[in-house]
């Protein structure tokens, strides 16, 4: 984090992470009140950004990869207590965008987008799937990562937020591709 934090500096000079190293956010403008929030099945981030005219209610996550029975329940715990938090922020100008491990044919995901009334900000731009994406760390069979392509991380906001674009890029030493949407606020 701090080495990264030195290389954003100039463009991004302001930035937080939760404890564990889980979730960070870097920005160019202020952060008001950051913190990672406990919950029972797991860490979010909040945080509220200060533009020149408008403030707006950042939340992110990372619940657990499913792949056993005990981490899938796990995952679901953990997305129906954001979606709490969430619902609870509805007065808000909102941004949530996270590795959910979830795709958008899942029901957890319908469960979260019913309940919150955030849209994704892919809307309109195509599947744009975001892992798995070949590392010098995780070792798979090339045809595995040629074949495997899902979209696992998203961007919502709320219905006051404009998308004008939403893509995914290639980011370093990832198994996952950067998610890139631009907004207006």
């Amino acid at each position: 984090m701090k080495e990264l934090t030195k290389h954003l500096q100039a463009t991004l000079p302001f930035a937080y992470r939760t404890r564990g190293g889980g979730l960070a956010v870097f920005s160019r403008f202020g952060l008001v009140n950051p913190q990672g929030k406990t919950l029972s099945a797991g860490t979010i981030l909040t945080t509220s950004v200060k533009t020149a005219t408008k403030n707006i209610t950042l939340v992110a996550a990372h619940p657990s990869v499913p792949i056993k029975p005990d981490v899938f329940a796990k995952r679901n715990t953990a997305l129906a207590e954001v979606t709490q938090y969430l619902q609870a922020q509805k007065d808000k100008r909102l941004i949530f965008a996270g590795d959910l491990n979830l795709t958008p044919w899942s029901p957890y995901y319908k469960r979260l987008v019913e309940k919150t009334g955030l849209h994704n900000t892919k809307l309109g731009f195509g599947v744009e799937p975001s892992w798995i994406e070949p590392t010098t760390y995780v070792q798979l069979p090339a045809l595995i990562i040629s074949v495997i392509k899902l979209p696992i991380d998203h961007i919502f906001v709320s219905n006051d937020i404009k998308v004008v674009d939403c893509k995914t890029i290639k980011g370093g030493n990832s198994d996952h591709r950067m998610l890139l949407s631009d907004l207006v606020i």
